[in-house]
């Protein structure tokens, strides 16, 4: 007989990308996430392994997951070389 102790633990992740597009040394990415407060660090870990590559701005949409309709809250985190992150809310 097989234990849930048994079972690998399989955690649901925080956050996860939906969509990403790059064109124009500009890259969009889309994010489903758990806790939109999170927006800037979320930003952050996807901008840092792209800054090398020449990329003027990268622009993050963060949505709640599981809901987006046109009352949903997203936020955009910005990032550019000269300007940092910059967070508008929707």
């Amino acid at each position: 007989m097989l234990s849930l102790s048994e079972r690998p633990f399989r955690s649901v992740p925080p956050w996860t990308i939906t969509k990403a597009t790059s064109a124009n040394y500009t890259m969009v990415v889309d994010v489903d996430a758990r806790r939109m407060d999170q927006a800037r660090e979320i930003a952050e870990q996807i901008v840092a392994p792209v800054k090398a590559r020449g990329y003027q701005e990268v622009l993050v949409y963060v949505h709640p997951a599981g809901r987006q309709d046109e009352t949903t809250e997203i936020r955009r985190v910005q990032w550019t070389p000269r300007g940092g992150f910059v967070i508008t809310v929707y």
